[in-house]
């Protein structure tokens, strides 16, 4: 009852320490660059209705996953999840459906696009190392207020999965060289404090952005990226053409295809597969705990990667800068 409690405390206390920091980086600092548009006027209630009770007996679903029967095991200095008896490198699991923040989930992923991240601006101009980003918000599907109780749950669901990892860390530590050599200065403390040091090494699944406004609830965000390419080891082998932007990077490199889904079933070709900020999706993703050592440098991380994705619903965006409009529209053209 009190590791518990004690990790629920530790978790809002993560969640507000780092809520005055995360409006600086670049998946959230553009939140306001479209006015979204979620609500009832525009997302089919009764859609949503069968989506979320299919998801509710869809196995993978993040409610269905009992992380009371995730453990962890160590092979080859690897760790790998122990899910209702059967080793795996991955746990495969099913997020809500939620509106995305900004995100770059496109044929051609971020490419060529102008990007914040704290007061630096960058754009990715080499094809090998675009990503498709999607970020999941808690705003209610119907109303667009902060707040989804199911959005809100999913981010607690992977807190506790890096909890469980934490914890595995911790009474492992000695399996892990590097890691034991960087909490070194710990060995003497407490093993709530070794504890603590672990889950903070961790990276964040969920964060906050802060808008400044008075009243304004914060908004959480589950931010997903991951590399559109991935460098070819088996050069006789052909890699599958998907898009013209493909051919540019074939000699080397081939797409880590990500199949997009509408809300008939209906795979959405390639080439006109988009979801950005304002979007209903739901991602079935992969959580795989990573123990890597670069340069000296041990740390621990949880690699989150997107297998599919369905998109219930497309958002109407107006843009901030241009103001109101017409209900007729342009009678002049």
């Amino acid at each position: 009852f009190f590791q518990h409690l004690y990790t629920k405390i530790r978790r809002k206390m993560m969640l507000s320490r780092f809520a005055g920091a995360i409006g600086r980086s670049s998946a959230w600092t553009n939140v306001s660059r479209n006015v979204v548009r979620a609500n009832s006027r525009f997302v089919d209630e009764s859609l949503l209705d069968k989506a979320v009770e299919s998801q509710k007996s869809n196995e993978l679903y993040f409610r269905n996953v009992d992380l009371d029967q995730v453990d962890f095991t160590t092979e080859d200095g690897y760790i790998r999840i122990v899910y209702k008896g059967e080793t795996m490198p991955s746990l495969l699991h099913m997020s809500p459906f939620c509106i995305t923040g900004v995100s770059y989930f496109q044929p051609n992923g971020d490419f060529g696009i102008t990007q914040k991240f704290g007061a630096t601006t960058f754009k990715v101009d080499d094809p090998t190392k675009t990503s498709l980003q999607i970020s999941l918000s808690d705003r209610d599907p119907l109303t667009g207020e902060s707040g989804s109780e199911e959005a809100r749950d999913y981010g607690d669901w992977l807190f506790t999965f890096n909890d469980k990892l934490a914890n595995y860390v911790a009474d492992n530590l000695s399996d892990f060289p590097d890691l034991n050599n960087k909490f070194s200065f710990l060995k003497n403390a407490s093993h709530e404090v070794l504890l603590e040091g672990i889950a903070n090494a961790i990276p964040k699944p969920a964060k906050e952005w802060v808008s400044g406004k008075e009243g304004e609830s914060p908004l959480m965000f589950i931010n997903l990226k991951q590399h559109l390419y991935s460098k070819r080891r088996d050069m006789e082998k052909e890699p599958v053409i998907f898009t013209e932007f493909d051919e540019t990077v074939s000699s080397t490199h081939y797409r880590n295809n990500v199949n997009l889904y509408d809300a008939s079933g209906n795979r959405v070709p390639v080439d006109e597969a988009k979801v950005g900020n304002g979007d209903l999706v739901s991602c079935v993703l992969t959580l795989q705990p990573i123990i890597y050592s670069i340069g000296g440098n041990a740390g621990i991380t949880v690699r989150r990667r997107m297998r599919n994705v369905t998109l219930l619903h497309k958002s109407e965006r107006v843009n901030a800068s241009s103001g109101p409009s017409s209900p007729l529209g342009n009678l002049t053209e």
